[in-house]
């Protein structure tokens, strides 16, 4: 049932049957009696269920894209199979079999961080009130609370023997 009326052109193909898109008599894409759109699916399974191995672009307003390789978050352009663009929050567990890198693009070690700026610091470990355990530039470990001696940098020796100093190691 076809009908035009207003600015509107309305194709009803009533609840019992789904609505059909061919190519050459070769069904191509369909709204089944749910509601849900599939192509290249005769039974979508979801509001939007695409299948297939060719090169897929999706892209909802810039929130969201994937293609056949990689998927985007805050971004049109990932660069990996997975790249988030933006202020990120996980509620949850974050688990990998591989390594995590923070500010390097192919991390070597289970945890590894990269700055190019020296006068930051690498790592902060705090509680609501103070901080904790600190990294800081060229390889200063600050501690506060030391075994109750107060705070103090935690410096290495020649014979690789750890030892409490006020002031940052040399």
């Amino acid at each position: 049932d076809l009908s035009v009326g207003g600015n509107i052109a309305k194709l009803n193909v009533g609840s019992a049957h789904p609505l059909v898109f061919s190519l050459i008599d070769v069904e191509a894409a369909r709204f089944d009696t749910s509601g849900n759109f599939g192509i290249n699916t005769t039974s979508p399974t979801a509001l939007l269920d695409v299948y297939g191995t060719s090169v897929l672009d999706v892209n909802l307003t810039s929130m969201l894209y994937a293609n056949s390789t990689s998927v985007g978050i805050g971004t049109s352009l990932p660069n990996r199979t997975l790249t988030v663009a933006g202020d990120t929050e996980i509620t949850g567990a974050l688990y990998t079999t591989g390594n995590v890198g923070i500010g390097i693009a192919s991390p070597t070690h289970f945890f590894e961080v990269f700055s190019s700026n020296d006068a930051i610091s690498v790592m902060n470990v705090s509680n609501s009130t103070a901080t904790i355990l600190e990294i800081i530039s060229e390889g200063n470990i600050r501690a506060n609370q030391l075994a109750g001696a107060g705070n103090g940098f935690v410096c290495v020796d020649t014979n690789g023997d750890f030892f409490r100093k006020a002031t940052a190691c040399a």
